[in-house]
């Protein structure tokens, strides 16, 4: 969900049978790492996009997601595409099935919904899913350089 807009929130979760659980940022950066600010906004340009998820029935998350932050940092692809390592982080943390609202693309594994989707495409994902492995218990982003922070 675009950080501009307010519309679609938690409580929209239950009408698909689903509980709200927390959010992820998706922080859109540009090659040298700083803040892509070519976003839109009202009062800011926004960077970020939230991502909100949810479960469905009493699911505890896996092992892995319960060392990753909830920030992933990558450049952007085309509009609104969310990145690879969303999907990553998700299916490292969450069993299937995956459910993605709002896509622009299709991703092998997920049943996704949305209306960038060709005709024909959306479907009932049958396939199981292997996310990338993790470095040091994180995603790590790979269309961006690693910078260091300066620490003051």
């Amino acid at each position: 969900m675009p950080s501009s807009r307010g519309d679609f929130k938690p409580s929209n979760h239950e009408g698909l049978g689903l509980r709200y659980k927390t959010n992820i940022v998706w922080l859109k950066v540009r090659k040298d790492g700083g803040p892509d600010g070519r976003g839109v906004g009202f009062y800011y340009r926004n960077v970020t996009e939230l991502v909100l998820f949810g479960t469905r029935g009493h699911l505890r998350t896996a092992q892995a997601g319960q060392r990753m932050v909830n920030v992933i940092a990558t450049m952007k692809q085309r509009h609104s595409q969310k990145p690879d390592e969303l999907y990553d982080m998700i299916e490292h943390c969450s069993p299937a099935p995956f459910l993605e609202l709002f896509a622009r693309a299709t991703r092998r594994g997920w049943t996704q919904w949305g209306d960038e989707i060709p005709p024909g495409q959306a479907h009932i994902a049958k396939e199981k899913v292997t996310p990338r492995p993790m470095e040091g218990g994180m995603i790590r982003p790979y269309r961006m350089p690693q910078l260091p922070l300066p620490l003051h």
